[in-house]
């Protein structure tokens, strides 16, 4: 399931493939912007915000300036995917699913697959998109600066979750202008390892001193994971042994041996504002995370 790190992980391949190349071909298959052409311009940079991905595409001179004329903004939601490999390889996906087919001089090609949102920005629209934005987990930190979009500031990020004093723990997480780049496999996965139940409100945790260590948590997870291919959360790289809880409902704890749960986050804590929109289930270990 697409995170932050997989976000991450797209742009950085995007950007190494196509940076500073002229584009010579875009097809990009959504209506609204079916006839727009940025063929001849070129790829200024690609780059992840939270969950979100942008590629900015301008004329050489544009990119000194800070200018793109154009941004290409996907989000990947639950099922999307980037695939860059040279011009003409096979794809290993079926043509109708492609969203975006972006090709360089160099003979790179990206294709956006399942995207759940695409779109065809100015940088001003672009920077408009993700001005609610929470810090990003895998931003770069800006000491003593201001909180910027794109950057982490743990403070910002602790300053942020602590309005959400009144909601569960595992309800705050997932919102993105909270703290951007936590998905529900993170989520499951994090508030286990620090033993945090997600129906615990974010008041609870954070007079418990949980708040703190859990966002360095993710960070340092999510910086980790961001160079890999397949997530790792318990430290061996093998199927069905790199989760403690995330996907193993009914089955036994890895460290206490209890039957771990899984169910929508409403339904343990009894309030509808903590429901899912996207149905997600939680995963947890009632006798560790108790």
């Amino acid at each position: 399931m697409p995170e932050g790190d997989s976000v991450h992980r797209a742009a950085a391949k995007i950007d190494e493939a196509m940076a500073g190349r002229e584009l010579t071909r875009t097809d990009i298959r959504v209506p609204r912007f079916a006839e727009v052409d940025l063929a001849g311009r070129h790829v200024l940079g690609a780059r992840a915000v939270g969950k979100h991905l942008f590629i900015d595409v301008g004329e050489v001179q544009e990119a000194r300036e800070g200018a793109p004329s154009a941004v290409i903004h996907a989000h990947l939601k639950m099922e999307g995917k980037w695939f860059v490999h040279a011009a003409g390889e096979r794809w290993p996906f079926p043509a109708f699913l492609a969203r975006v087919v972006l090709r360089s001089a160099n003979g790179r090609e990206a294709v956006g697959v399942e995207l759940g949102e695409l779109d065809v920005f100015t940088a001003e629209e672009a920077a408009s998109r993700v001005a609610h934005i929470g810090p990003d987990l895998l931003g770069e930190a800006r000491p003593g600066e201001a909180f910027r979009v794109g950057d982490w500031s743990g403070a910002e990020a602790l300053r942020r979750l602590r309005t959400a004093g009144p909601r569960a723990i595992g309800a705050a997480v997932l919102d993105q202008r909270l703290v951007a780049g936590i998905g529900n496999e993170y989520r499951s996965e994090l508030l286990f390892l620090r033993g945090v139940d997600p129906a615990r409100t974010v008041a609870e945790v954070d007079s418990a001193g949980g708040l703190e260590p859990l966002l360095l948590l993710a960070r340092k997870t999510m910086a980790v994971n961001v160079r890999r291919q397949i997530r790792v959360f318990t430290g061996i790289d093998r199927p069905r042994s790199r989760h403690w809880v995330y996907g193993r409902g009914g089955e036994q704890c890895r460290r206490c041996g209890a039957e771990i749960r899984a169910s929508e986050l409403s339904e343990f804590t009894g309030n509808p504002a903590d429901a899912d929109p996207f149905a997600r289930t939680v995963f947890f270990c009632p006798q560790c995370q108790g």
